[in-house]
């Protein structure tokens, strides 16, 4: 029998795995439909952004990441709560040159840990700045 821990970290790895792909579907296979992935620090005032909006940011990026790649170092599994913490870094080659930010994941799971049903994603801010504004400047060219 499969504990929940480890189904919980099964569908931690599918979710960063469907990054991978940069498709909607890779993307949003292992989230619920009325899952919002959110942004921190909180500082930066970001909303959560549903299921639409991460497809229509996935849309625009693919171009620019589709040899970038999800890297986990760790995964902290807490059945009791449905919760799990990702640590992974995103790497790889773009248009705009090497791309290296690292990332931790909040994830909170449904009952039984088949699916996400929350993100907040922790980033490396000042380098995700500084590349929009490298993916900005491409963009107008």
């Amino acid at each position: 029998m499969t504990s929940l821990s480890d189904c919980q970290r099964r569908t931690a790895v599918r979710l960063l795995e469907g990054w991978d792909e940069h498709t909607v579907d890779g993307l949003l296979r292992d989230r619920t439909p009325d899952c919002l992935n959110g942004a921190l620090p909180k500082r930066l005032g970001r909303h959560g952004r549903s299921n639409d909006e991460i497809a229509g940011g996935i849309r625009k990026l693919s171009p620019l990441l589709d040899d970038v790649k999800m890297k986990i170092w760790n995964i902290i599994s807490d059945p009791e709560q449905h919760q799990a913490v990702v640590h992974a870094t995103a790497m790889g080659e773009t248009p705009l040159g090497f791309y290296e930010n690292e990332h931790v994941f909040f994830l909170s799971f449904n009952e039984d840990g088949s699916k996400v049903n929350r993100v907040e994603e922790y980033v490396d801010t000042s380098y995700s700045e500084a590349f929009v504004k490298k993916m900005q400047a491409y963009a107008q060219k």
